[in-house]
């Protein structure tokens, strides 16, 4: 009986100790997670509000900018600017310079993470959702990783017998909670980093969509046949014939 009690008294003291680091760790873990996540979030929306325009184009002597401001910048910039009375040829030269990229971007989000490749597109919705994704997936699995580590260093280690050591334990409660937040947090990060994956595919076809709309362009650049119709008298006699081109050259 007494050495029931002691065995209870134990295991008792041995839930409490890990109790309390859990709680010191998972506070002292938040803290230092919302405090980098808070710095890089700030950080990444100043040098996107102070960032230059990606592109700069000179128009009758002024300069006009395209780029790394979002699409919203970009069809105040048309508004501002009358585009129709410049040639095709360098409305179409505008569009190859001031045009963002799809495909570097989107493995940028994939591989790096944290908005990267958004922030590079000027996307600044993209920029926050992955960073809020990464960090909080992050946080969750490193918790569950925390979890885990505390238990096998604080209870495991000092149970009766050495077998109980294990990553696994199913008898174990901090350890299957370790286990599930390791597994909730790395799937939701493997799925965050696949969203992100495609939020620079989508924003940039938009994005270079209204550049073309804003420029005068069709997507099937329609706009490079020209017609030209004329009478020409024929040689010989008083008759005349109508004579059309049709031309594949862009139209000025």
């Amino acid at each position: 009986m007494a050495g029931n009690r002691l065995i209870w008294g134990v295991s008792m003291k041995r839930i409490a100790c890990m109790a309390f680091l859990l709680v010191l760790m998972v506070n002292t873990l938040f803290a230092s997670i919302v405090g980098d996540a808070l710095g890089s979030i700030v950080g990444s929306s100043l040098d996107m509000a102070a960032s230059d325009y990606a592109t700069v184009v000179q128009i009758d002597g002024q300069e006009i900018g395209f780029g790394g401001k979002g699409i919203a910048s970009l069809k105040h910039t048309f508004k501002q600017h009358d585009f129709s009375q410049v040639s095709y040829q360098q409305r179409q030269e505008i569009y190859g310079k001031a045009q963002i990229s799809l495909g570097w971007p989107a493995w940028k989000n994939l591989l790096v993470g944290f908005g990267k490749g958004s922030k590079l597109q000027g996307d600044f919705g993209g920029m926050l959702f992955g960073q809020i994704s990464d960090w909080t997936t992050l946080s969750i699995a490193g918790a569950g990783m925390g979890i885990i580590l505390l238990d096998i260093l604080f209870v495991q280690i000092f149970s009766a017998s050495n077998d109980s050591m294990q990553l696994n334990n199913p008898d174990d409660p901090f350890n299957q909670l370790g286990i599930a937040a390791m597994a909730i947090g790395g799937g939701a990060f493997a799925v965050g980093r696949l969203i992100q994956a495609l939020i620079p595919l989508t924003f940039g076809a938009r994005y270079n969509k209204a550049l073309r709309k804003g420029l005068l362009l069709d997507k099937n650049l329609s706009d490079t046949l020209g017609l030209d119709v004329a009478l020409v008298p024929v040689s010989g006699s008083l008759a005349i014939r109508w004579v059309g081109k049709v031309s594949l050259n862009p139209r000025t």
